[in-house]
Protein backbone atom coordinates (compact mmCIF):
# COMPACT_ATOMS: atom_id res chain seq x y z
CA UNK A 1 0.00 0.00 0.00
CA UNK A 2 0.81 3.39 -0.79
CA UNK A 3 -0.44 6.65 0.17
CA UNK A 4 0.83 10.18 -0.17
CA UNK A 5 -0.73 13.01 1.26
CA UNK A 6 -0.31 16.54 0.13
CA UNK A 7 -0.19 19.25 3.21
CA UNK A 8 0.19 22.76 1.33
CA UNK A 9 -0.60 25.12 4.33
CA UNK A 10 1.34 22.34 7.12
CA UNK A 11 4.83 23.96 8.39
CA UNK A 12 6.37 20.52 9.20
CA UNK A 13 5.55 16.87 8.72
CA UNK A 14 7.39 14.83 11.45
CA UNK A 15 7.18 10.61 10.24
CA UNK A 16 8.92 7.91 11.88
CA UNK A 17 12.09 5.91 11.01
CA UNK A 18 11.23 2.70 8.55
CA UNK A 19 10.03 -0.08 10.60
CA UNK A 20 10.64 -3.56 9.95
CA UNK A 21 9.53 -7.01 11.62
CA UNK A 22 9.97 -10.44 10.58
CA UNK A 23 7.58 -13.01 12.25
CA UNK A 24 7.49 -16.45 12.10
CA UNK A 25 7.17 -18.79 8.62
CA UNK A 26 8.96 -15.60 6.84
CA UNK A 27 5.80 -12.90 7.97
CA UNK A 28 7.45 -10.15 7.25
CA UNK A 29 6.06 -6.44 8.29
CA UNK A 30 7.75 -2.82 6.43
CA UNK A 31 6.09 0.48 6.58
CA UNK A 32 8.72 3.23 5.48
CA UNK A 33 8.11 7.05 5.21
CA UNK A 34 9.41 10.19 2.99
CA UNK A 35 8.35 13.52 2.21
CA UNK A 36 8.95 17.09 3.74
CA UNK A 37 6.59 20.27 4.84
CA UNK A 38 3.96 20.01 1.99
CA UNK A 39 3.77 16.16 1.69
CA UNK A 40 4.75 12.59 2.87
CA UNK A 41 4.18 9.37 1.59
CA UNK A 42 3.58 6.38 3.21
CA UNK A 43 4.80 2.42 2.08
CA UNK A 44 3.43 -0.52 3.90
CA UNK A 45 4.38 -4.09 2.73
CA UNK A 46 2.63 -7.05 4.81
CA UNK A 47 3.32 -10.47 3.46
CA UNK A 48 2.15 -13.16 5.85
CA UNK A 49 2.55 -17.06 3.90
CA UNK A 50 -0.18 -19.62 4.91
CA UNK A 51 1.44 -21.77 7.29
CA UNK A 52 1.23 -23.68 10.35
CA UNK A 53 2.48 -22.13 13.27
CA UNK A 54 3.38 -24.91 16.23
CA UNK A 55 2.79 -24.09 19.93
CA UNK A 56 6.19 -23.22 20.52
CA UNK A 57 6.40 -20.54 17.69
CA UNK A 58 2.87 -19.06 19.41
CA UNK A 59 5.09 -16.18 21.53
CA UNK A 60 7.07 -15.31 18.31
CA UNK A 61 3.62 -14.59 16.71
CA UNK A 62 2.14 -13.21 19.08
CA UNK A 63 5.43 -10.27 19.22
CA UNK A 64 5.15 -10.19 15.57
CA UNK A 65 1.59 -8.81 15.67
CA UNK A 66 1.74 -6.56 18.45
CA UNK A 67 4.69 -5.09 16.94
CA UNK A 68 2.68 -4.63 13.71
CA UNK A 69 -0.46 -3.46 15.31
CA UNK A 70 1.69 -0.86 17.44
CA UNK A 71 2.92 0.83 14.02
CA UNK A 72 0.03 1.20 12.48
CA UNK A 73 -1.39 2.65 15.41
CA UNK A 74 1.56 5.41 15.19
CA UNK A 75 0.73 9.24 14.46
CA UNK A 76 2.11 11.32 11.67
CA UNK A 77 2.23 14.81 12.31
CA UNK A 78 1.27 18.01 10.90
CA UNK A 79 2.12 21.31 12.04
CA UNK A 80 -0.06 24.17 10.53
Amino acid sequence: IEMEVKAPKAQTVRAHEAIREQGPGGAFFEMDFEGDAKRFVQRRRVDIPRMRVDADDYPELYRFTRAVDAADQRAIRLRF
